[in-house]
This record gives structure tokens, C-alpha cells and sequence, in this order.
């Protein structure tokens, strides 16, 4: 009699407690699903500037090496160039004086450009845009890439680049450029006509 009851009791035993994991189990692996250390890591930028001076991000100051998250917004003071780069997917340079909201991950970069200039340069594989206070201003194509040179409607000159190269720049290009085509319409107009480097026989 005290066999049979032990083995009533083993058996009880044993149903409940698979009862009871089949009961939690579903719970477990909702919490799981859940557990924000399984989604996916957020997308994050670096910002360098020249000369590591400040640049301000979201109304706050920020020097090289600073981390930077989708939707920030970014500010460089008139001398101070700053580039926001994700390895492997793109590089964002900003002008001096320009301000520009982005948004980004993965495979994809959307800049909004507030105030001054941008070049950005996008890998294959990364979407990129821009954006103006007229719309969108260009896109690259993320089967192969691109670069795209983007100023706010209300500057005229061209963009360059925010890269501490140590180079010249662009603008400074094309400022040579024009100062060299303005000598060679003034020389003649000046010396009537004949060439100041020839001397008389």
C-alpha cells in the first residue's frame, strides 16, 4: 500500500512540474524577444574637427572623436571645419560656418542642410541625400556609390572640403583659377597688346 501511494505521488509530482514549464516557458521567451540587449546595436558616426576646436552638437560643444547619433544636429563655427564619417559607409564634411541636421544607419544617410555647405561621400551599398530648404538637392546611387557638393540656396560660391588635409582646398582653387584668368585679360589690355617678358633687340 505505501508503494502505490509513493508512485501516485511521483507521478503527481512530475505532471505538475511539466505542467508548470509548459505554462512558463512561453512567458521566458517573450522576455527574451523582449530584452533590448538582443535588438540590434544603433547606428553611430565620429565627428572630427580642424584643429580640434569645438563644433557645437545639439547646442552643445564637441570636439574630434566625439560620438554621434542619428538625428543629431550639427553646427561649425565660421573658421572651424568638421567631418562626420561611418566607416565603411560615409564621410560628411561640413564647411565652416554651416549647419545641417542628419539622419543615418546602416545603409543609408539623409542630410539636411540648414546653413553653409556639405560634401558627402557614400560607399556602395549607402544611400545618400540631400536636402535644402528648397527640397531635395541630390542623390548618390547606393549600388555604387557617390559624392554629392551641396551649399544652402542662399550661397553662391561652391563647396569645399571640411577635411583637415592640410591641401588646398577647392574654393582656394578656384580662387586661383579666376586670379589667373583675370591676369591674362588684363596683361594684354595694359601693355597694349605686347608681351612686358620680351625685351627689344
Amino acid at each position: 500500500m505505501n508503494s502505490k501511494f509513493k508512485r501516485i505521488t511521483s507521478t503527481t509530482a512530475l505532471f505538475l512540474a511539466l505542467a508548470m514549464a509548459a505554462l512558463y516557458l512561453p512567458a521566458g521567451l517573450a522576455a527574451s524577444a523582449g530584452n533590448p540587449s538582443a535588438s540590434p546595436q544603433q547606428a553611430t558616426a565620429i565627428l572630427t574637427t580642424s584643429g580640434n576646436q569645438s563644433a557645437i552638437v545639439n547646442g552643445t560643444s564637441a570636439n574630434s572623436g566625439a560620438t554621434i547619433m542619428p538625428g543629431a544636429v550639427i553646427e561649425t563655427p565660421a573658421g572651424v571645419g568638421a567631418s562626420l564619417s561611418m566607416p565603411g559607409h560615409f564621410t560628411l564634411d561640413l564647411a565652416p560656418g554651416s549647419k545641417v541636421s542628419v539622419e543615418f544607419d546602416g545603409n543609408s544617410i539623409k542630410v539636411t542642410v540648414i546653413q553653409g555647405c556639405v560634401v558627402l561621400h557614400t560607399t556602395k551599398g549607402t544611400n545618400g541625400e540631400v536636402d535644402t530648404s528648397r527640397g531635395e538637392a541630390g542623390k548618390t546611387d547606393g549600388t555604387k556609390g557617390g559624392r554629392l557638393d551641396i551649399c544652402d540656396p542662399s550661397i553662391a560660391t561652391a563647396p569645399a572640403s571640411a577635411e583637415p588635409t592640410g591641401g588646398l582646398s577647392e574654393t582656394g582653387g578656384v580662387l586661383i583659377g579666376a586670379a589667373a584668368m583675370t591676369a591674362a585679360i588684363l596683361v594684354p589690355i595694359l601693355t597694349g597688346g605686347n608681351n612686358p617678358s620680351n625685351s627689344a633687340p
